[in-house]
């Protein structure tokens, strides 16, 4: 029988890095319990025929490089001169059944802010948090924790110039308090909402207060000004071929990832096949892992144990998800 300890018996070991998978999400709503955004867009109804061709076409569920390979030629197109018009019905209605599909599934900020007071307390125990999940949720818990008390506790490390993102080459100085009492840096490995590319491929954070944030989003990319920025293919090596495309997802992943420290916490991950690219990074350092683990789900152990050890990790710990102090439990 494996032993699961509680968060508050171990948490003290693990402060350096920190992995949020889908678990975390779903805890925090059953909204997100989807294997894939597609898969969510099916369920719903959000893509016609004519959509689902497209996908087809490109042999991909990810949203992000359907949209991208659309505007590039679009933009391919009109410097040809050439007739863009089916392009510009598959870019709509692509743009059209992703937006429909967030929109389903993802909370509004009132149904989940009740929750960001114990995730600050779990998150800014960490030096270094990533969040895998494409939602909103890491971004609008650390900025309500930082407006609420912390200060400057939690940041990105993005400097914004002109509207566009760049990741700091200095990123790690931000370890250094400023206007307040410790810091957590927090990225996002495979991306998310809050990202965008635009045409000349820029890319950059969308920002609105937490309560528009979301309908800001949507927004941009119904005016087609933005593609979205973050990594819904499903295998490992697709999400590696995303990553490659982004200048950001790839500092995070070969600067941020690589660099967790010899002992890494993971919250909420499915130790999946096509999660091997972020085990195998994130654990590079890592000697002592721990895992969360759901109601004693014994196949989430078992994939848990074999995917570490083949990356080499020696010790792995095994905590409850549900105990006092761990993500959204007081």
């Amino acid at each position: 029988m494996t032993t699961i300890v509680e968060w508050a018996a171990i948490q003290k070991h693990f402060s350096q890095g920190l992995i949020i998978g889908n678990g975390a999400s779903i805890g925090i709503s059953d909204r997100f319990n989807y294997p894939s955004l597609y898969q969510a867009a099916q369920d719903g109804n959000f893509l016609t025929d004519d959509t689902r061709a497209v996908f087809t076409s490109f042999d991909s569920t990810d949203f992000e490089l359907v949209l991208r390979r659309l505007w590039q030629a679009t933009l391919v197109n009109k410097a040809l001169q050439i007739d863009n018009k089916p392009v510009d019905e598959a870019y709509v209605e692509v743009r059209k059944s992703l937006i429909s599909t967030v929109h389903a599934i993802h909370p509004a900020y009132d149904e989940v802010k009740k929750h960001f007071p114990a995730m600050g307390s779990f998150l800014k125990g960490f030096q270094t948090v990533t969040s895998t999940n494409y939602d909103l949720m890491l971004y609008w818990a650390a900025m309500w924790n930082n407006d609420n008390g912390l200060g400057r506790w939690f940041k990105d490390a993005l400097i914004m110039a002109d509207g566009k993102a760049t990741l700091r080459d200095d990123w790690q100085v931000l370890r250094q308090p400023y206007q307040a009492d410790g810091a957590t840096l927090y990225f996002y490995p495979h991306g998310n909402l809050c990202l965008g590319t635009e045409a000349e491929g820029s890319e950059i954070k969308i920002a609105a207060g937490g309560e528009n944030l979301l309908q800001t989003i949507t927004e941009r990319w119904e005016q087609g000004v933005v593609t979205p920025l973050f990594v819904s293919e499903g295998t490992t090596a697709h999400k590696l071929a995303a990553i490659r495309r982004s200048n950001y997802l790839s500092r995070v992943h070969i600067e941020v990832l690589g660099s967790l420290g010899d002992a890494v916490a993971f919250y909420g991950l499915g130790f999946w096949p096509q999660d091997e690219h972020l085990i195998q990074r994130a654990t590079k350092q890592a000697k002592n892992v721990a895992v969360s683990v759901y109601r004693g789900d014994q196949s989430l152990i078992d994939r848990a144990s074999s995917a570490l050890k083949n990356a080499g990790v020696e010790k792995i710990t095994f905590f409850d998800a549900e105990s006092p102090g761990a993500w959204i439990s007081a």
